[in-house]
């Protein structure tokens, strides 16, 4: 399998092809909600597998692939893998979502989740965070030492485990994790506007984030003007 298209079901996918990897969500309703996206259909709420293809060597052969969340409940999926074949997948949910560790439950509207497979798609760990209203999670970056960045967007204030950012309007947020999950550091920027990251990278000395901004927000380096301008800001990792 080189690609695919989502076809049947409101919830996430993540399939891993070659060494490369795949996220998204399906939204076309159909009765056996279902997607097919490599050797066999995964459904909504489907266990976390693991399908090889005839020949599981060749570039773009189908490894894994998983079904996350329930019906019209999980949007942003965003993905990364670390040196070992570890795969980190981030999003935003509302109500209750089991990504193949146990429920997890948002406190407001929707909420950020964190979670964690091995090379063979078997669950690691999984974490949720977030607010009263809404919070989402647009990028996810891992370190060469294992170090995870998340970043995105929050309205009024954020718990990213180390205690509330804020209050903002709608702000960008980054939080750093260890392999294990463990808060490490978490930074909140902007006020009153719709600010966002959008995504998030790391060469291992430097933890870049790029995003859209509607007011002066300013990342330490002083204030960049706002309007519906394009960011791009560097931290020490």
């Amino acid at each position: 399998m080189r690609w695919w298209i989502c076809g049947s079901v409101c919830g996430a996918l993540v399939t891993l092809v070659g060494c490369q990897l795949l996220a998204g969500f399906s939204s076309e309703a159909a009765a056996d909600q279902r997607v097919d996206v490599g050797d066999a259909a995964i459904a909504d709420d489907a266990d976390l597998g693991h399908e090889d293809g005839s020949d599981g060597t060749l570039p773009g052969a189908h490894v894994w692939s998983s079904g996350l969340g329930h019906a019209g409940g999980v949007n942003n999926v965003a993905v990364a893998v670390d040196g070992s074949g570890n795969t980190y997948v981030a999003g935003s949910f509302k109500g209750t979502v089991d990504l193949a560790g146990g429920p997890l439950t948002s406190a407001g509207w929707y909420d950020v989740f964190v979670a964690s497979y091995d090379a063979g798609g078997v669950h690691r760990w999984s974490m949720r965070f977030g607010g009263a209203l809404n919070e989402s999670a647009k990028g996810i970056a891992v370190g060469a030492e294992g170090a995870i960045y998340v970043a995105g967007a929050f309205s009024g204030t954020i718990n990213l485990g180390g205690g509330d950012l804020g209050p903002a309007g709608h702000g960008v947020f980054l939080g750093s994790y260890g392999p294990a999950g463990a808060p490490r550091w978490a930074r909140r920027f902007g006020h009153t506007a719709d600010d966002w990251a959008n995504d998030v990278a790391t060469d291992g000395a430097l933890v870049v984030l790029a995003g859209n901004l509607s007011e002066h927000v300013d990342f330490g380096g002083g204030p960049i003007p706002g309007a519906q301008t394009g960011f791009v800001a560097a931290f020490r990792r």
